[in-house]
């Protein structure tokens, strides 16, 4: 069987990565998309294996470039993921119309870092405010906190997320997220427009392609609870009045466009590739 082209995205298994080795060198096009915010050493690889690259932003197209990729076989389109997020803007549905709707996105957590102090003090904020609320958590894939006794404790107030829950279905109707600790899916979250709490209480200095100035571009950082639950406590109350668009250079960099046209862009290009190899 002879294909056309060859369209993958980075996965655990093994029969894309065939498909890719076997086809690309036989005058048949070869592609690798991701459109996640989580660029990693083995993600890179794949990319190695293909004669172009779709990139989902220019930050990492420009870490793929540094590596060794050449820079005529990367072409940046955008996040299909960020699209999704933008289209379901302006959706609610049924929820806590009254109160408020927070959801917590936790950091691996080990023996020497704990999850439990922050998670804490967001609850002490929203029950001394007495607003009506809906708490949910969602852990890390890495997180090995248990938070059972979190929801015995407080019941239909406090909500763990199934592990493999998509994302967006836990973004779906919350006006707060609080992430803890530098992560790549605060780009994620960003295109919902919802107020996003960015609390780092560690030291650790900044590596790689994302870091707290970039974070302080685009949404609220805390490195002490002291001021975070002061902010926090104004934002549940309402008593807080800030505009939450995405800054012009994170979109430039993070997310190339946001216009929900990343798939016709995809689309566009893969089919222009192709119709070049058939011509030739």
């Amino acid at each position: 069987m002879k294909f056309s082209f060859v369209f993958t995205m980075p996965d655990k298994r093994d029969f894309p990565r065939t498909l890719l080795m076997l086809n690309r060198g036989r005058n048949i096009p070869t592609f690798t998309y991701d459109p996640l915010f989580n660029l990693s050493e083995t993600v890179i690889q794949w990319f190695f294996l293909s004669e172009w690259v779709l990139m989902s932003n220019a930050r990492w197209a420009g870490m793929v470039e540094s590596k060794g990729f050449a820079r005529d076989r990367i072409h940046v389109v955008g996040s299909t993921l960020a699209d999704l997020a933008v289209e379901k803007r302006g959706v609610r549905q049924a929820g806590n119309s009254n109160g408020k709707n927070i959801l917590v996105l936790t950091k691996p957590a080990h023996r020497s870092i704990s999850n439990y102090p922050i998670l804490d003090s967001v609850i002490n904020v929203v029950q001394e405010t007495g607003v009506n609320y809906k708490l949910f958590v969602r852990p890390h894939p890495a997180d090995r906190s248990s938070y059972e006794g979190y929801e015995e404790k407080y019941g239909d107030k406090l909500f763990v997320s199934p592990k493999g829950t998509p994302l967006y279905d836990d973004l779906r109707d919350k006006d707060i997220i609080v992430v803890f600790g530098i992560s790549n899916v605060i780009f994620e979250c960003l295109p919902t427009g919802r107020p996003i709490y960015v609390v780092d209480l560690t030291d650790n200095t900044d590596r790689g392609f994302l870091n707290r100035e970039d974070m302080r571009k685009a949404i609220s950082f805390f490195g002490s609870l002291n001021a975070f639950q002061q902010d926090l406590r104004q934002a549940v109350t309402n008593n807080i009045n800030r505009e939450y668009g995405i800054p012009q250079s994170i979109v430039d960099d993070f997310y190339y466009k946001l216009d929900g046209n990343t798939s016709e862009r995809i689309c566009d290009f893969v089919l222009g590739k192709v119709t070049e190899a058939n011509v030739s």
